[in-house]
């Protein structure tokens, strides 16, 4: 799958459509193939594909879901029969490829402060502005620190997402515990980068 068609695919649609494209495919019988499901969406074939590769790799879905995706292609892989050793090493060799890519995911500066932003501003518990986001619980936790631990959001909106986090969570503790450490990194940035 080309680049460019990944950025055509990323600049046409929102995270939140690509997930629910690919959720509802991956929760489709296994028989029933991406051709099918691309045409059945009237999507072509090879941007459907790199919406898979773009979900995957963009921490859109869940870990659950890579795995039934990474299940559905080694079953699309061993109806070629002639090939069939080939195929399923291919589509391993594949996912494989996006899981590493998908570990080390991050948004730029500029998105993060939007995403934490935009949580800061949301009603939405965690859980459920990711779901509306299209973005891993565990992508959202990695730019909420990073975010947070380089100063790309003032104290004010930090503070008024330990509130936010207070309001949600039971185990108030481990919110605070959690804030200090945020707290003791912004300042360790501020120190380490000369910011007042």
């Amino acid at each position: 799958m080309g680049k460019l068609q990944e950025d055509r695919v990323l600049q046409k649609y929102s995270r939140r459509e690509i997930w629910n494209f690919v959720f509802e495919y991956s929760s489709l019988p296994f028989d029933f193939s991406s051709r099918q499901y691309a045409s059945h969406c009237k999507l072509g074939i090879d941007a459907f594909k790199a919406m898979i590769a773009i979900s995957i790799s963009h921490c859109i879905v869940d870990d659950k879901t890579v795995d039934i995706l990474e299940q559905k292609a080694v079953l699309a892989a061993y109806k070629h029969h002639d090939i069939q050793d080939l195929s399923v090493k291919s589509v391993k060799r594949q996912y494989d490829h996006l899981r590493a890519i998908r570990k080390s995911f991050n948004f730029s500066d500029e998105e993060t402060t939007d995403l934490i932003m935009k949580y800061a501003f949301s009603t939405f518990p965690k859980k459920d502005f990711c779901k509306a986001e299209g973005i891993t619980i565990a992508l959202f936790d990695r730019t909420f620190v990073r975010g947070i631990s380089s100063c790309l959001v003032t104290d004010d909106i930090v503070s008024s997402l330990q509130a936010k986090s207070t309001l949600h969570y039971s185990d108030t503790s481990s919110v605070e515990k959690l804030y200090q450490r945020l707290f003791q990194a912004r300042n360790i940035y501020r120190e380490a980068h000369k910011i007042t």
